[in-house]
């Protein structure tokens, strides 16, 4: 039987320092003009290593939701990095964030549209079209870069206690692992925002986020109307709107701590 210490260890502590190893390998490797900008990518492989360590390797083309959540995530990070790498202008990676939760959405809820279940067809829409919204209020740079990580990294460590409620450890371990992943990266631009809150970043960690919040509303019991109440945690900033973004000092290292 595993320990307690086995689920911190997969869900915390290797997750983590996968996303804080990752992003520095990243800027390393891409150099000083593309590094910064692909070092987001950290979070996607934060996750995939945390996803190994708690339900392996899928070993056969993705037919369950975990073994597809898996693929959204490979494949989210890798198009991420692609982007980040590429000349592509930022309207068409926005517009890529605003699609893509609904072509990810529609793959991972397949069983349910086909079996014309109306519930769960309208839960993946709302939250399709939400992270979709979501994603593409998540491409920020300097200061807000680093609030994009945090809203995320709050987003992930709820929906974690939401699938606890609807009786599903893996998913709460594994957005868990992707709340951790994404604190890693947060190491990184917080206090000083060293790089981008780019497409790998959110396309490997906030795409992620909106398959596993699909993920949970469709196939667990958790309380449909908590799972509503992630969508505001992306709009915290609005209550720090008088709080000015500091280009130095106290302000910079403390409106972050406020959200």
């Amino acid at each position: 039987m595993r320990s307690m210490d086995d689920l911190l260890l997969q869900s915390g502590v290797f997750p983590f320092a996968a996303a804080v190893l990752g992003a520095g390998v990243l800027r390393l490797i891409a150099g000083s003009k593309r590094g910064p900008l692909i070092a987001g990518g950290a979070i996607g492989i934060g996750f995939l290593v945390g996803f190994v360590l708690i339900l392996g390797v899928p070993a056969r083309w993705p037919l369950s939701s975990s073994e597809k959540l898996f693929a959204i995530a490979t494949l989210a990070t890798m198009l991420g990095l692609a982007l980040d790498l590429s000349r592509d202008s930022p309207p068409v990676t926005r517009l890529l964030a605003a699609v893509l939760p609904l072509a990810a959405l529609t793959w991972v809820g397949w069983s349910r549209i086909t079996g014309q279940d109306w519930i769960d067809i309208a839960s993946l829409a709302a939250v399709a079209l939400g992270g979709g919204f979501v994603l593409t209020q998540l491409f920020a740079s300097g200061e807000q870069a680093t609030e994009s990580g945090i809203k995320l990294m709050i987003a992930c460590v709820a929906l974690a206690l939401v699938a606890g409620f609807g009786a599903s450890t893996s998913l709460g371990q594994l957005a868990g692992a992707l709340a951790a992943a994404t604190t890693g990266f947060l190491v990184w631009i917080w206090p000083v925002p060293r790089f981008p809150f780019a497409a790998a970043a959110v396309l490997g960690g906030g795409l992620t986020f909106v398959a596993l919040t699909g993920i949970v509303a469709v196939f667990t019991d958790a309380p449909k109307p908590a799972l509503a109440m992630l969508l505001p945690i992306f709009f915290a900033d609005l209550a720090l709107s008088r709080m000015p973004r500091g280009q130095r000092g106290l302000n910079r290292a403390i409106r972050p701590v406020l959200l």
